[in-house]
């Protein structure tokens, strides 16, 4: 009889030891810097069909981790895998395209969707700056 692991399929998008700090200077007048451990060694696995949600008080460093995966801030430490290919260190074109198959909606509904667009328009716009010719063509009127 197979194993479990051997039946369970690798997943979409996988953190291993995902780590952001900040360097902020202290207050006062010694102004002794400080470290800010925004996320310190998350890790996760998602795969291809599963729902995936973060929890957390405001704060806790949610957003920071859709930054971290989206490559929008640089890892401190740690890992991110998506569709099997470590993408910690892509650049350039290779980056761009990986942020057409991965997409974040932040919190503040107020940042991320702009009101006086329709609906529509805020769908259509990221496929028509990512040029996305067949989806482009469908958001066209």
């Amino acid at each position: 009889m197979p194993s479990a692991e051997a039946t369970t399929p690798a997943p979409l998008l996988q953190a291993d030891g995902l780590t952001r700090h900040f360097h902020v200077s202290g207050g006062g007048w010694l102004k002794t810097p400080a470290v800010l451990k925004a996320v310190d060694g998350v890790d996760f696995a998602v795969r291809e069909g599963e729902c995936f949600g973060i929890v957390g008080e405001s704060g806790s460093g949610k957003s920071t981790v859709a930054r971290l995966v989206l490559r929008l801030l640089p890892a401190t430490a740690g890992r991110v895998r998506f569709a099997g290919e470590d993408i910690t260190e892509l650049t350039g074109e290779r980056l761009r395209a990986l942020r057409r198959q991965i997409q974040i909606v932040f919190q503040n509904p107020h940042s991320a969707l702009n009101g006086r667009h329709t609906i529509f328009d805020a769908i259509a716009e990221p496929l028509r700056l990512q040029a996305r010719p067949r989806c482009a063509r469908a958001c066209m009127r």
